[in-house]
């Protein structure tokens, strides 16, 4: 069996069963219209299936027709991409066309422009992915009221481990959908589960037809209206119904699977050996794990592994740890081979996040998880949980999307059920450290860096559209990334995450801190730098008296701001605002203020300890947000500026 080839042959084959994923189109800057009401598309047709034959290929097909309502619609369903493996699938794009709004119809498989394929950017340069395609389907210029209309065939060439198959496919995003069904045609002596979702008010329609040597299973569902994504809830995945198709009898099945493919490809290499010599050689042995998940950290560029594991293929840890960009899961593999390498007693375990939802138990299938983490166990059986998507950069510390979930734990061909921990509160934060270094003319120039924990307090398009609006301002840049420092210079825009509640990093440059104001005194007022950041804790307040629905805060988080201001000498600090503490059940806020040689030290904190803020709660929640909020139009009164 080659390692290669697990389950689905893909990847990111959950890009693919999202009904209508539209390849991202970059954002021109411009100043944007309120979005109008209603959702951004109808879905008219979405019928997702997949063909299993005898010697375990399959065939794996999409159907759809889409109508543009908003303008919003239009530049999301412009293009739609999906992924596949150039040497192992064949990919068929059996019709693509967009009907405009007088009846006329294009055919876009007749243009050259229409159809496209490409590598997979992110990792066109790591060997161990050279086969990995993307291919677009470009409407071109789409208008509100327009219909797409796409058919795609995706063959697998080989199959899969134990002839094993399964299908996990989301009813719709955000458009009201007035027919969508999810089948699977398997041979007939094969058994099937099956299970519908995150839908307990839905009540599908389900057949089994046996012809032959063929059985087919369908799923249909009618007029489901169109999900709504509120301020601070769960993501839409999270919530919408999904079809569960699932060849695997238990979940011991799916744990000696993942165990049997582990195996083979837990051989190091020698590179890596000779580099664990080294770790041995200068460490005790309590620091050995820590040290290995630091090595592939800092030596590795780690991308996120997309929606569902059932696309996920064990490489080789040799392989892995011979490339420079992997993904998250490869990543967990490799340090999960060098710890056992090392004699550590770690398994492997699926992670559902907030993105996948809850996992369906009914139905044994890796696609209902999209993160492998390792569990390292200590001589008195405590568990240590091992974020290999570095999302929060320390050792034994799960991101916020994944905390609290119900983990599947690979021991041996055995497995079980475990929740993962939440941290306390203040270990899943946004810390802020900055200088900043005003001139006698009042200019200046500060670095900001932050780094955001439980940011799916917020959704991501809010959070981002309020960075937009902030940068718009001309009062600095911003620098924003997912995963990796300075991986995406941004100057007008700023592209979505691809996973609701993913962490991501941002570090803002003032160009001039240009906001002295004399007074009429003759001094200089000036506004203290809290505008740097996203600050989700306002977007969270507004519309809180009004709101009925609980706020959704992901994990119990953390803001934590220090701000050391310097100034020049001949200037000096009239008065800045007094320190401050307010605390009740939902959390609580401080700010410290005290002069410092030479400037100003300024610290807030700001804490929120539950996951979900019910509306009973939404007066002590708004006590903090008020205090927090009276800290963010702080200003400082100086003296000594050369008056501009």
């Amino acid at each position: 069996m080659k390692l290669k080839v697990f389950l689905l042959a893909l990847l990111l084959l959950a890009f693919a069963v999202l009904p209508a994923y539209a390849a991202e189109a970059k954002d021109d800057g411009a100043a944007k219209e309120k979005a109008p009401s209603g959702p951004a598309m109808e879905i008219q047709k979405d019928v997702i299936g997949l063909t299993v034959s005898d010697d375990g290929t399959m065939l794996f097909s999409e159907d759809e027709k889409i109508k543009i309502l908003t303008q919003d619609g239009a530049k999301k369903y412009s293009k739609i991409m999906r992924f596949y493996t150039s040497e192992e699938q064949k990919v068929k794009i059996k019709y693509a066309n967009a009907i405009k709004s007088n009846g006329t119809k294009v055919n876009v498989l007749t243009s050259p422009e229409g159809i496209s394929a490409m590598p997979f950017e992110p990792l066109k340069n790591s060997p161990l992915y050279q086969n990995l395609r993307t291919v677009v389907i470009d409407f071109g210029a789409i208008e509100p009221g327009d219909v797409v209309e796409y058919g795609i065939d995706i063959k697998d060439l080989k199959p899969y481990p134990g002839k094993s198959f399964w299908l996990t496919s989301m009813s719709q995003d955000s458009g009201f959908m007035k027919s969508s069904t999810a089948y699977l045609t398997c041979p007939s002596d094969r058994d099937v589960k099956y299970a519908l979702a995150h839908s307990s008010k839905m009540k599908p329609d389900f057949r089994k037809k046996t012809s032959g040597s063929e059985s087919t299973y369908t799923y249909s569902v009618k007029n489901v209206p169109a999900a709504k994504e509120l301020l601070a809830s769960l993501p839409l995945s999270a919530t919408l119904p999904k079809v569960l198709f699932s060849c695997m009898s238990s979940w011991n099945e799916v744990a000696s699977l993942v165990n049997s493919l582990s195996m083979e490809g837990a051989d190091v290499g020698e590179a890596a050996v000779k580099d664990l010599k080294i770790i041995e050689s200068e460490s005790v042995r309590k620091d050995i794990p820590e040290k290995i998940y630091n090595l592939v950290r800092h030596s590795k560029t780690v991308i996120p592994s997309g929606l569902g594991l059932g696309g996920y293929r064990f490489h080789k840890a040799s392989d892995i740890y011979s490339q420079n960009t992997i993904t998250a899961s490869d990543s967990a593999f490799l340090i999960y081979c060098l710890l056992r390498h090392e004699g550590f007693d770690a398994r492997l375990a699926l992670l559902p996040s907030i993105g996948i939802g809850k996992v369906e138990k009914s139905v044994p299938t890796p696609q209902q998880f999209d993160l492998i983490a390792v569990v390292l166990k200590d001589e008195k059986g405590d568990l240590t949980w091992i974020d290999p998507s570095f999302k929060n950069p320390y050792f034994g510390c799960l991101p916020s999307d994944v905390q609290g979930c119900e983990a599947f734990i690979v021991d041996g061909a055995q497995g079980y059920f475990a929740s993962t921990p939440i941290d306390k509160f203040n270990d899943n934060r946004e810390e802020v450290s900055s200088e900043v270094f005003l001139l006698k003319d009042g200019s200046g120039d500060a670095v900001v860096s932050l780094d955001f924990y439980g940011a799916n307090a917020v959704s991501w398009s809010d959070l981002y559209s309020k960075l937009n609006e902030l940068q718009k301002k001309n009062l600095f840049k911003i620098i924003a990334s997912r995963t990796a420092p300075n991986a995406n210079v941004v100057n007008t825009s700023l592209s979505l995450p691809r996973n609701a509640g993913d962490p991501f990093s941002v570090f803002v440059r003032f160009y001039t801190f240009g906001m002295l104001k004399k007074t009429a005194d003759g001094k200089f007022s000036c506004p203290l730098p809290l505008l740097a950041g996203g600050d989700f804790r306002k977007l969270i307040s507004e519309g809180l008296s009004k709101r009925e629905e609980p706020v959704f805060v992901g994990n119990a988080c953390q803001e934590d701001r220090r701000f050391r201001i310097i100034i020049p000498e001949g200037t000096d600090i009239v008065s800045y605002p007094e320190s401050r503490f307010v605390e009740n059940e939902v959390g609580s806020f401080q700010l410290i203020t005290k002069r410092i040689e030479g400037g100003l030290f300024y610290h807030s904190r700001f804490i929120v300890r539950k996951n979900v803020v019910d509306k009973a709660d939404f007066d002590k929640l708004e006590a903090i947000l008020k205090e927090a909020d009276k800290a963010r139009t702080e200003n400082m009164l100086m003296t000594g500026f050369v008056a501009r």
